[in-house]
C-alpha cells in the first residue's frame, strides 16, 4: 500500500473566512455611526431640554425676586401712606393757596395755618425750583407720600390761566415726588349767590 499524500487546500476556506470578516467589521461600523448618531441626537435633545428649563427657571428667579422687590415696597408703600395720611388728618399737610389779590399772582404755601412761602408767578422751572426748596425744606424726599391742598377762586379775573399754569407746575413736581397727591378746592363753589 502506498501512502498517498492528500494535499488539503483552504484558500477558498480562507476566502470564505475573510469574506464573512470582512462583512462583519462593515456591518458593525454601520451599527457603530448608527448608534454614535442616535446618541448626539439624544444629546442633542437632553441640552435643548436642559436649556428650556435652565431659561424656565432663571425666568421664573427672576419673577421671584420682582415678587419680593414688591412686597418689600409695598411695605414701604405702606408706612409712607399712613406717616402723610396722619399729616393730613393732623392738619400738618401743606396748603398751597393761589392768590391773585396782587398785581401778579402768586402761590403762598401754608403750613400749620401759617403762612411760610410766597412764590411770584413767572418762569414755570423757577417755580418748580422754589417748590422743590419747600418740599425740601420740610424735609420730604423722593419717596415719601405728600398729600396737598391746593385751594384757588375761579371766579376771581385772571384765575383760569394762572390755574392752568399752576397745574403744569404741579405735574413737573410730580416728576421728582412721584407720590404727591393734591386735592383741589375751587372756593367759588362756597360762595353765595
Amino acid at each position: 500500500m502506498t501512502k498517498r499524500e492528500i494535499i488539503l487546500d483552504f484558500t477558498s476556506l480562507l476566502d470564505v473566512v475573510l469574506i464573512l470578516l470582512f462583512f462583519f467589521i462593515l456591518f458593525s461600523h454601520f451599527e457603530t455611526n448608527e448608534l454614535q448618531a442616535s446618541m448626539q441626537e439624544e444629546q442633542a435633545q437632553i441640552v435643548a431640554e436642559y436649556d428650556a428649563l435652565s431659561a424656565e427657571v432663571e425666568e421664573k428667579l427672576d419673577e421671584a425676586e420682582k415678587f419680593l422687590d414688591e412686597a418689600k415696597q409695598s411695605d414701604e408703600r405702606a408706612v409712607q401712606n399712613i406717616i402723610g395720611i396722619g399729616e393730613f388728618s393732623s392738619g400738618r399737610s401743606m396748603k398751597i393757596k393761589l392768590n391773585m389779590s396782587s398785581g401778579k399772582w402768586t402761590l403762598d404755601i401754608y403750613s400749620n395755618d401759617k403762612k411760610t412761602h410766597e412764590i411770584k408767578s413767572g418762569n414755570e422751572d423757577a417755580m418748580v425750583s422754589e417748590l422743590l426748596t419747600v418740599f425740601d425744606e420740610r424735609g420730604y424726599d423722593e419717596s415719601d407720600t405728600i398729600l396737598c391742598e391746593f385751594v384757588y377762586n375761579a371766579s376771581e379775573g385772571g384765575t383760569a390761566s394762572a390755574y392752568k399754569q399752576t397745574k403744569e407746575v404741579f405735574e413737573s413736581l410730580k416728576e421728582e415726588y412721584p407720590h404727591l397727591f393734591i386735592s383741589e378746592t375751587d372756593m367759588s363753589m362756597f360762595e353765595e349767590e
